[in-house]
């Protein structure tokens, strides 16, 4: 996989090398209503494997995730953050037609954790993370064969997904993986999302017992701007 980092020799001082590298303070920016305390207090049990959430924009959905992945990295509970998403845009570009490699030409993608990032961490710990080869950022459609171990998977937007797409992500769930899958079913660039329906299908008791929850969250999370609850309420107006 090309994501997976070197396997490294076992000696301490190559250990005390990583371990300087997680070193770390993490800054909480901004208050957190009641629910997303929730959510992130069950995304960080040990017996949750799987969080299925969806939100409208504002509601600090992939803010509460990173935030979560970051306190684990930090912890040394696992080796990796992978930041997954589609690569569905509503500009005329994709990404076969950008300059560069695929984590240059993934860059405008994984905006949203490298800003997410910078705000608990700073830009500088985010830069030595991504250098260090502690956090990935992969197009869903590069994932077929991987395995996720020892990693915590944010798949973002995944309203955009294709059926397909999401059993391709779900079914590479491994060891020691903690995975995120959020998405808003307001908000959709593909005609057939399936997002909605992965929400209500793992939504039963006994997908909880298994350790995979479906989490919602509603316009009175929105912590973004005070505007924006108004503008969400009348999205449902805009559909044609």
């Amino acid at each position: 996989m090309a994501h997976k980092k070197a396997p490294r020799k076992e000696k301490k001082s190559d250990l005390v090398e990583v371990n300087l590298g997680l070193n770390f303070k993490i800054q909480e920016r901004y208050p957190l209503t009641d629910r997303q305390k929730q959510f992130i207090e069950l995304s960080q049990a040990d017996t949750t494997k799987i969080m299925i959430c969806d939100g409208p924009a504002g509601t600090s959905k992939t803010y509460s995730a990173v935030y979560v992945a970051l306190n684990l990295l930090k912890q040394k509970k696992i080796d990796q953050i992978l930041y997954v998403r589609s690569i569905v845009e509503s500009a005329s570009k994709k990404l076969g037609s950008l300059p560069g490699e695929v984590d240059e030409k993934f860059k405008p993608w994984s905006l949203p954790l490298l800003e997410k990032c910078d705000e608990f961490i700073g830009m500088s710990m985010t830069n030595s993370l991504i250098a260090d080869e502690y956090i990935h950022c992969i197009p869903v459609n590069y994932l077929r064969g991987s395995t996720f171990r020892n990693s915590v998977v944010i798949v973002d937007e995944a309203q955009n997904l294709e059926m397909a797409e999401i059993i391709t992500v779900i079914t590479r769930y491994g060891h020691n993986c903690k995975m995120f899958v959020i998405g808003d079913s307001l908000q959709s660039d593909i005609h057939k999302t399936c997002f909605k329906r992965m929400c209500d299908v793992f939504r039963g008791d006994d997908s909880k017992h298994q350790g995979i929850h479906s989490f919602t969250f509603t316009n009175d999370d929105i912590v973004r701007d005070e505007l924006l609850k108004f503008i969400v309420k009348k999205m449902p107006d805009l559909k044609v």
